[in-house]
């Protein structure tokens, strides 16, 4: 029912349209929105070396998630050198809350992995709401530390192979480097 695969730059509009429903559905909410960044983000589509990969149902993107294999600045050297995925602006479109799309785009991230002989997926977030969320797919929190003004919030979770995916891989990724 839902496939998963890397992006291209025909599917940017898509991208850009579920940010923007997703950012409606956080106004509602009085939460902070991705709005501004709608067409950024959809920039990234099909960008070489961009790592993003889209959720469809049918022909709709319904999610999105970026993959990449280094490490962000606030990972330790020790850390960046452990083999990991790292999992960037996971976004999915709120008609399709009851999937739990975001769920599955997390749990196929660590069956990816661990395909690639990975030992770890990694992500961070702002929002203690997220935070919590990350929490509940399993992540754990390796602790918090200052951008900019913000409070970022890193999780890690081991690598695993995963059943319980309704995610089907379209089409193999990009070449990520196993380490």
């Amino acid at each position: 029912m839902f496939t998963i695969r890397p992006s291209t730059t025909a599917d940017r509009p898509g991208v850009r349209d579920l940010i923007l429903a997703r950012s409606d559905w956080l106004e509602q909410r009085g939460m902070e929105t991705w709005r501004d960044a709608a067409e950024s983000v959809a920039d990234l589509a099909g960008e070489d070396g961009g790592g993003m990969w889209v959720v469809q149902a049918g022909q709709q993107i319904i999610g999105t998630t970026t993959l990449q294999d280094q490490a962000p600045p606030e990972w330790t050297a020790d850390e960046a050198a452990q083999p990991a995925l790292y999992l960037f602006t996971t976004a999915t479109h709120p008609d399709w809350r009851e999937h739990r799309i975001g769920t599955q785009i997390a749990w196929w991230a660590l069956d990816h992995a661990a395909q690639r002989d990975l030992d770890w997926v990694r992500r961070g977030c702002y929002f203690d709401g997220l935070a919590a969320l990350y929490r509940q797919q399993g992540y754990t929190l390796v602790r918090t530390t200052q951008r900019n003004t913000r409070t970022l919030h890193m999780f890690q979770h081991p690598a695993q192979l995963r059943s319980d995916v309704v995610l089907t891989a379209a089409t193999e990724a990009p070449d990520l480097p196993a380490r």
